[in-house]
């Protein structure tokens, strides 16, 4: 890209202690929170309203607030702006919660819709009352950094290009466009093809004057209709980032022109759009890659730096806390997001990105940022280590964030035998948070000699069951799925598509060559990530062991049969762990049948070995250890 150089002189304004960039519900919360806490905050909105999607965007519905069991879950400031927005307005809260919680559990959920036109007005008139000072019609370009701290924002506005100074910033903007110009990592998001508008009609009205009922005359428009899941997205149109100018103008264009062709023959003097959105709405744009991303797995887990619970819009009884550190970055000292850009994946982040939960972000994000001397600053945004817990001595070496990402990965591991249940083992003690684990044998006495669950004491049990139990032993926080399961080759497909993006690394550690295929098959095929055990039989050198693509392996009875296989099928890659060392030979027993010819040992140390070197592998993977 061709660049230019340009200098000129900026006025510098007057300090602030706080400064929030975005005035979406996120960022009037967060300047709100500040105010209550008597600091001086700025408020800055592109726009000429706030709420954001909330009400420009015409997202006006508070997502539920309870479990769906009747039980409140939400509370704080985005209760109060829940019922804030059908202050002035038409209202629908159902009957069973707008005297607060119900007596009587209910399926009932605790929802709000509302006049997005009036609940922006009633925001703007809260936040005067409350001393905020906020500044419309103005676009924070650029955090000027000094280091990993943030000195203050660069300004856009009708004054022309301006300076303000804070203590902290916080970063409303829901695409973290300040977090991400500031040099802090970040995660790209995709959305897909939706734009809907409000309509009126002459037939809606007439029901609404019946009913003395202004809600009923309005109804919708849309130009691109798809869902959040991506149903009624055009077949071959891209997905939309919404992080560069182009993408955004394309998105627009193309809705704003559809919506057009859609309505242009119907009776222009019986139905009238209202309103259209102001600002797209893209939902998941860009978010910060936080010292802690909440997983959809995380559900029921609680946290020590926990600013609150949330319920899952869909779902009922599920429940997250979400801890402060998806809010911030280990190395930036003033800098905090909330709302659509905490550190969120998968599902998850649709769980954290709409109002209730953003308000609640917002809400813990000025509440960090009250404190005012940098030593404070500090404090409040410092990540809570893991001294005196059983993996305080991991933490040292593979740092608070690795050892965070370890906690919110899961892992699955295939084949329970003595690789698979010595991998387990090591990665519940390294702190994996989520572990899919199947097999379907017992323990047998000849296991005894290698397999981490082989003692007299658990002969003819289930293999599953054994792992599960050590693996609470050991960590409870850990979450174990055990699956009693045989895997043939046909189960594979239907197995896994069941976690297909949910799994940060599955181990593959079956004898079946066929399994092992269709497995590396998938992977290849879907982009899961995996590492297969290959052969330890009649190996007795440890030191021998390598991690290699399968076309590189050399001395592997097993991996032999795969390499074949794999170039057969146009499987293109297969990491594995192999031995290159030649195999014991032993000759076949005189007089045995010949299933019985092959005569394979296993040294008592191997398997562990091979599982003790997979789980290592796989922690300081998912815990970005830098290559050694």
């Amino acid at each position: 890209m061709e660049c230019m150089e340009w200098k000129e002189s900026i006025p510098v304004k007057g300090y602030r202690d706080v400064i929030v960039a975005g005035g979406g519900v996120a960022g009037v919360a967060a300047a709100l929170s500040v105010a209550r806490a008597g600091k001086k905050v700025l408020l800055l909105e592109k726009a000429n309203l706030l709420g954001g999607l909330a009400t420009i965007g015409l997202i006006n519905l508070f997502v539920p607030m309870c479990n769906g069991r009747g039980k409140h879950i939400i509370f704080g400031m985005a209760e109060e702006l829940l019922r804030l927005s059908v202050k002035y307005g038409y209202d629908f809260i159902p009957e069973e919660w707008k005297n607060g919680e119900p007596e009587q559990p209910t399926n009932v959920r605790y929802i709000a819709r509302y006049s997005p036109q009036i609940f922006a007005l009633a925001l703007t008139e809260l936040l005067q009352q409350e001393g905020v000072e906020i500044l419309f019609d103005c676009l924070a370009t650029r955090p000027v950094m000094n280091a990993g701290h943030c000195e203050g924002l660069l300004l856009e506005s009708k004054s022309g290009r301006e300076f303000y100074p804070a203590g902290i910033v916080i970063d409303t903007t829901g695409d973290a466009d300040l977090l991400f110009r500031a040099g802090i990592p970040t995660v790209q998001g995709k959305n897909y093809f939706t734009y809907v508008g409000h309509t009126i009609t002459l037939e809606n009205c007439r029901k609404a004057v019946e009913a003395n009922d202004i809600r009923l005359a309005l109804g919708s428009c849309a130009g691109g209709n798809a869902d959040l899941y991506g149903h009624n997205h055009p077949e071959g149109m891209k997905f939309f980032s919404g992080t560069t100018v182009e993408d955004v103008s394309d998105f627009l264009i193309r809705n704003q022109r559809l919506l057009l062709d859609r309505i242009k023959n119907e009776n222009r003097t019986s139905r009238d759009i209202v309103t259209l959105p102001t600002m797209p709405q893209l939902r998941t744009t860009r978010r910060i890659d936080g010292d802690y991303t909440l997983l959809e797995s995380d559900k029921y887990r609680h946290f020590e730096d926990s600013i609150g619970a949330i319920c899952d819009f869909e779902r009922r009884d599920f429940l997250y806390e979400i801890p402060f550190r998806t809010l911030v970055r280990t190395g930036y000292d003033n800098l905090i997001t909330a709302g659509r850009s905490a550190s969120a994946d998968g599902y998850a982040w649709d769980v954290v990105r709409v109002i209730p939960p953003a308000i609640l972000t917002g809400q813990a994000a000025g509440a960090a940022a009250a404190p005012r001397t940098r030593e404070e600053i500090a404090e409040s945004l410092r990540v809570r280590t893991r001294r005196g817990t059983p993996t305080e001595k991991l933490e040292v070496i593979m740092t608070s964030a690795g050892l965070d990402r370890v906690e919110a990965a899961t892992v699955m591991v295939i084949g329970l035998g003595g690789v698979g249940s010595n991998c387990v083992e090591a990665l519940a003690r390294g702190g994996v948070g989520h572990l899919i684990v199947i097999d379907h044998d017992i323990v047998g006495l000849s296991n005894i000699n290698r397999q981490a669950i082989a003692f007299h004491s658990t002969l003819g049990r289930k293999k599953h069951e054994v792992v599960r139990d050590m693996v609470h032993d050991i960590n409870p926080d850990c979450q174990v799925e055990a699956l009693d399961m045989f895997l043939r080759a046909d189960d594979v497909a239907p197995l896994l598509d069941r976690y297909l993006g949910k799994v940060d690394m599955l181990i593959d550690a079956i004898d079946s060559v066929s399994a092992k295929l269709a497995i590396a098959e998938y992977a290849d095929r879907t982009g899961m990530p995996l590492i297969s055990s290959m052969g330890g039989a009649n190996k007795l050198h440890p030191e021998c062991l390598r991690f290699a693509d399968v076309s590189e392996t050399r001395n592997d009875p097993l991996a032999r049969v795969m390499r074949k296989e794999c170039r057969k099928r146009g499987i293109r890659r297969l990491r594995v762990l192999y031995s290159c060392e030649e195999p014991v030979k032993r000759p076949a027993v005189e007089g045995a049948e010949r299933s019985e010819r092959t005569n394979l040992g296993t040294a008592s140390f191997m398997p562990p070995i091979f599982g003790q070197m997979l789980a290592g592998k796989v922690l300081c993977e998912i815990a970005q250890v830098p290559e050694a």
